[in-house]
């Protein structure tokens, strides 16, 4: 057993000191999305938007989130959505793998075809994980989950709209 807890420890120190841990530098990164899915079960269409954030030296960062998603369900009119996020996270540098886990907050506006606009601003929530590989020494290509969740008020005191779902993304990061 106590050799068990010395490997374990070794182990643990390996990894975390070992080779170059790339989310140290200053960095910036850019992401775009790639898919929506609205945990009713629709997927979004025409995702489109970005990420920028920015990483400082102490392992922490800061971000800034845009990004617009169609919803598309029969018998009923289109829905989209523009989502703003300002969002701050931590990386976990490790030899093989740059992880970054996130939280988020921002509001989503929701315009029905035709510009009708009858919900409220919606208030989101998000946290997300980003598995990095580093590569050139000062590069790194990641991809993100992001798990949202909010919901807009309508106006009328009908049914509020839930904009819940999860985001996948792909991303670059290039450290100084």
């Amino acid at each position: 057993m106590k050799s068990k807890l010395v490997g374990l420890a070794a182990g643990f120190v390996l990894i975390f000191s070992a080779g170059a841990a790339h989310a140290q530098f200053f960095s910036i990164a850019a992401d775009v999305p790639l898919q929506y899915e609205f945990d009713s079960g629709e997927s979004g269409e025409d995702v489109s938007g970005f990420k920028l954030a920015v990483n400082l030296p102490i392992l922490i960062g800061f971000g800034f989130e845009d990004y617009t998603v169609t919803r598309k369900v029969a018998g009923s009119p289109n829905t989209e959505l523009s989502f703003n996020l300002f969002d701050a996270f931590i990386d976990l540098p490790t030899p093989f793998i740059n992880i970054g886990l996130g939280i988020g907050i921002g509001k989503a506006d929701v315009v029905e075809s035709g510009g009708a606009t009858i919900y409220e601003s919606a208030s989101l929530f998000q946290y997300f994980v980003t598995l990095g590989i580093p590569f050139a020494a000062v590069f790194d290509i990641h991809v993100g989950y992001h798990q949202i969740q909010g919901s807009a008020n309508n106006k009328s005191g009908g049914q509020d709209f839930k904009v819940d779902g999860n985001m996948v993304s792909l991303g670059l990061r290039f450290g100084f």
